[in-house]
C-alpha cells in the first residue's frame, strides 16, 4: 500500500507528494518513526523547531491511518507502543473469552435438548 507522510501543525502543512510503498501499517509506522529520527538527527534543536507538529501518515485517499506528534520524547513513544500492545492483547483475550462463552452456551443448549 502507498502511504504519504505529511507534516502538520495547527497553522501549516508540508505535504508529501511522492509517498512510499509499504507492506502494512506496521511498516508505515516504522517508516514514520525513521523519518522523525532523521529530522532529530539533522537538527539538534529539532524538538523546539517541531513543537506542536505531528507526522500524519495517510493512504491514497487521504485518510489518516497514523499520527505521531513530533514533540514526544522517545520514552513517551515507547510507553504508547507498550500501551497499544497491552490493549491489543486484552482485546484478543476478551474476544477469546466471549467466543468460549458462546461455544459453551451453544453446547449446553444442545446437551439440554
Amino acid at each position: 500500500m502507498r502511504c504519504y507522510f505529511h507534516l502538520v501543525s495547527s497553522h501549516d502543512v508540508i505535504l508529501d507528494e511522492e509517498g512510499v510503498e509499504v507492506a502494512d501499517l506496521e511498516a508505515a509506522e516504522a517508516e514514520a518513526r525513521k523519518a522523525i529520527q532523521e529530522l532529530r538527527e539533522e537538527d539538534s534543536e529539532a524538538d523546539e523547531d517541531w513543537q506542536g507538529w505531528q507526522l500524519n501518515v495517510t493512504d491514497r485517499s487521504g485518510h489518516v491511518i497514523l499520527s505521531i506528534p513530533l514533540d514526544e520524547t522517545p520514552q513517551q513513544n515507547a510507553l504508547k507502543w507498550v500501551q497499544c500492545i497491552a490493549l491489543t492483547r486484552v482485546t484478543q483475550v476478551h474476544g477469546t473469552l466471549i467466543g468460549t462463552a458462546g461455544a459453551m452456551d451453544y453446547l449446553s443448549w444442545g446437551l439440554l435438548s
